[in-house]
Parts: C-alpha cells; structure tokens; sequence
C-alpha cells in the first residue's frame, strides 16, 4: 500500500479507506488501488485465520511479501487487457 500512497496514511476506518480508493488521482489509477486492496485484505485476513485457527503466524515481512508477489501476479496476468498495460509499470515505478 505504500508504494500507492503519496504521503503517509493510515486507514482508521472502513470510510477512510474507501474515500482513498474512490478518490481520482492522476498518477495512480483506480483498477489499481482495488487490486491493492484486494490483496492486503485477503493476506491479511488469512493471516488472522492462521493465527487464530492453526495457532500459526507469519512474519509481517512474509506477509507484505505475500501481498506484494499476488499483486504482482494479478497485474501480469492482466497486462494484456485493453487499459492494463500501464499498471504494472506503475506498480513497479513505486517500489
């Protein structure tokens, strides 16, 4: 999520969130905001699973991993797609 936040921000509730990822800006694009988010929700409640169901964690480094390779993964599977090329050279001027 840093990678797609121009200033430090912290989402300290759901409204916030979405007010970011409706929000228009010229250098990030929606359709990538919503893989992003996607992304960290999904590890991040699997994360929360493991730890309460296996009694498993992993590292918040594994995890942030984990987010970034799936986002990686979605983007690459996509850049064929009309509109899509440019998402993953965003992805990656942000690193």
């Amino acid at each position: 999520m840093s990678r797609l936040l121009s200033q430090t921000c912290l989402f300290a509730d759901w409204g916030t969130l979405i007010s970011w990822l409706s929000s228009r800006s010229p250098d990030v694009s929606t359709t990538l905001k919503r893989i992003a988010i996607q992304a960290t929700i999904y590890f991040l409640w699997r994360e929360r699973n493991n730890r309460l169901h296996n009694s498993i964690s992993a590292s918040s480094h594994l995890v942030f991993s984990q987010i970034d390779r799936s986002i990686k993964d979605t983007l690459l599977a996509r850049r064929h797609l009309k509109g899509c090329s440019r998402l993953l050279s965003q992805w990656f001027t942000r690193a």
